[in-house]
């Protein structure tokens, strides 16, 4: 739990723990009474001889870089400390490395205020370690912390006001460690800064996904949150409060206790899936949120029927359930709908599209007046309207109202992922290829001279 003190003052906690690999961080609280992040774990080693200082989520040794470079930080989430220069000194027995600290929040640290530097700096607080009988040799000091008489370095020549400004990486620091004859040892720090912030300005989101509209954008963090920033004409923001663009990541207004998993925007509306498989948008968007959208509002589902992807359109939207079966609402005008039906129509909550017999779903996207899907084996399906030759089945129609398969380029290698624009679809292949089809105006295929005419079937894409 991230906590909050007193006005304009927060401090900025990171875990690095280096030490043996661990592929999930976990989340640690010192229980700083001036606040604290999550802090994340991340772990690392140093072997004292090879002269190398590494962890397993940032560059090993023999990588193109070199051995002595140490990236790391709760996944790069909130610092980052790189290490350059490692190397061990026989005769003395001393492991020595420069390490510098990079500010990864959009605010300022070693700051209340943005103005006037912290007299802490920049703090790297030893929490345990070094290890093996290991020392640190040139601490710049110690204090309590997390416990009594903690060793830690200080960084304050920060960009030469003493203040870490996002992005800005500091001085580097020697940091010199007694080996006392250990062939290798660890450790773990936390990083202490001051920082300007307060609730209604957090820089401790981790987005995890980002989708973005014709003039917003929404993120979804690590916590199962949504923020979005820009335009609010149609109530994209999600916050109840119409017309107010934000400049700033700012919280949808999320029902209580509702957590997503994956978002995903249009022009002028977005939408997110939840942990229990339903469905919330918000903005101007088809269907029956035609009519609401300053706030989330849940789409209707059909009795039974979990959704787990979702593919947000112009005119509709689409989405799949946990059988891999595909449903779509919104307007019909170009047989969108995919429901076999060739008569425009407005179906105001998800109706089943047509599906081919035998065929599920895995993957799904929608854009414009089309809808693209893709299956375990490797095929993709499209529907709705085609005369630009977007759904990729190599001839000409103006529209389809049932999936049709698109033609593979080649049939030993099927596709792994597709992405339906207004007027084209782009698809990858399972050698790593790209192919678009649709028309080749603005350079939307890339054949080669960018300037390709419509494309009934899928083409390489290859722009030089």
């Amino acid at each position: 739990m991230t906590h909050y003190p007193t006005p304009a003052r927060a401090v900025v906690l990171l875990a690095l723990l280096l030490g043996a690999c661990r592929d999930q961080p976990a989340a640690v609280d010192p229980g700083s009474e001036n606040g604290a992040t999550p802090a994340a774990l991340v772990r690392c080693v140093a072997e004292v001889r090879k002269g190398t200082l590494y962890c397993t989520t940032g560059l090993l040794p023999g990588s193109a870089d070199g051995p002595d470079r140490l990236i790391v930080g709760g996944q790069n989430r909130f610092v980052r400390l790189a290490s350059t220069a490692t190397s061990y000194d026989v005769g003395t027995d001393v492991l020595s490395s420069t390490v510098t600290v990079q500010n990864l929040l959009a605010v300022a640290l070693a700051t209340t205020d943005g103005v006037q530097p912290s007299p802490t700096g920049v703090r790297v607080f030893f929490v345990s370690g070094p290890t093996n009988g290991a020392t640190i040799a040139n601490p710049d000091g110690s204090a309590s912390f997390t416990d009594a008489d903690q060793a830690y370095f200080q960084y304050s020549a920060l960009g030469g006001d003493g203040i870490l400004a996002p992005a800005e990486i500091s001085e580097g620091k020697v940091w010199r460690f007694a080996a006392n004859g250990a062939a290798s040892f660890t450790f773990s720090v936390y990083v202490q800064a001051d920082a300007g912030v307060t609730p209604e300005t957090p820089p401790y989101l981790h987005f995890t996904q980002i989708s973005g509209g014709s003039m917003h954008t929404c993120g979804l963090t690590d916590a199962g949150a949504v923020y979005c920033w820009g335009s609010d004409m149609s109530g994209q923001q999600g916050d109840g409060d119409a017309y107010a663009p934000a400049n700033v990541p700012s919280p949808i207004a999320a029902p209580a206790g509702v957590r997503f998993t994956t978002t995903s925007s249009d022009k002028h509306y977005t939408c997110a899936l939840t942990t229990d498989d339903h469905i919330y948008c918000w903005g101007y968007g088809p269907g029956e949120m035609s009519s609401v959208g300053e706030v989330p509002f849940r789409i209707s589902r059909p009795a039974g029927v979990r959704f787990v992807r979702i593919a947000p359109a112009t005119s509709h939207a689409c989405a799949l359930d946990q059988e891999g079966a595909a449903y779509c609402w919104g307007g019909n005008g170009a047989e969108q709908l995919g429901t076999g039906s060739s008569l425009p129509f407005e179906a105001m909550t998800p109706i089943p599209v047509a599906m081919p017999p035998g065929i599920r779903f895995t993957e799904i996207s929608a854009s414009g007046e089309h809808t693209c899907a893709l299956t375990a084996g490797g095929d993709a399906y499209c529907w709705g309207y085609a005369d630009h030759g977007q759904l990729g089945v190599g001839f000409r129609i103006f529209s389809s109202a049932t999936p049709l398969k698109v033609v593979r380029p080649n049939l030993n290698d099927g596709f792994t992922a597709i992405a339906a624009g207004d007027i084209h679809t782009c698809a990858l292949v399972l050698s790593g290829k790209a192919y678009c089809w649709g028309p080749g105006g603005l350079g939307r295929l890339v054949t080669g001279s960018c300037r390709r005419p419509a494309g009934m079937h899928p083409r390489k894409s290859q722009c030089h």
